[in-house]
């Protein structure tokens, strides 16, 4: 065997370039994102004037009282109303709760397996970026989001609204 090898180098170790605008938490990227200016609260979002539709993916809402823009992700907004709607008909038809459902602290809470379910259900109905929503159906989905328990994120944790700033005209 005349075949040539090059002798072995000495390799340091990798190290994997992490882009600063993000954080590497559980082997996933990250995105740190600064505190933001101003939370938004559930009836703000209820009082909230639709501007309209972003690229296909985000409802631009200016609040009533405090002129601040919010851009409210289309998809995940919807995906949150259809979980807790899910969670709600599946509740209400076992009658408040069975031996799938356990009662924690006054309320009841469904199986992880379920919730699982019922967010891969909801996600895959749920408006999608590059659905095109008229002004009736941007409103639509801002008021059913301001009515969730829980408006602020989908079904698997993504931030559904996002106040941009003050604005004054």
């Amino acid at each position: 065997n005349n075949a040539i090898v090059s002798p072995k180098k000495k390799q340091s170790p990798k190290k994997m370039w992490v882009n600063p605008a993000f954080a590497l938490v559980n082997n996933r990227e990250v995105l740190k994102l600064p505190p933001l200016p101003k939370t938004v609260t559930s009836n703000e979002l209820r009082e909230s004037r639709v501007v309209g539709q972003f690229a296909k993916k985000f409802i631009v809402l200016i609040t009533k009282d405090t002129k601040e823009l919010l851009l409210v992700d289309q998809h995940a907004a919807d995906e949150r109303f259809i979980v807790e709607d899910l969670e709600k008909s599946y509740l209400h038809e076992l009658g408040g709760g069975a031996a799938t459902a356990t009662t924690t602290g006054g309320g009841v809470a469904l199986p992880p397996s379920f919730r699982r379910a019922f967010a891969k259900k909801s996600c895959r109905s749920a408006i999608m970026f590059g659905d095109k929503l008229t002004q009736k159906e941007c409103d639509v989905v801002v008021k059913s989001l301001s009515r969730c328990k829980a408006p602020f994120s989908c079904a698997h944790g993504r931030p559904t609204c996002l106040p941009l700033g003050s604005i004054s005209f």
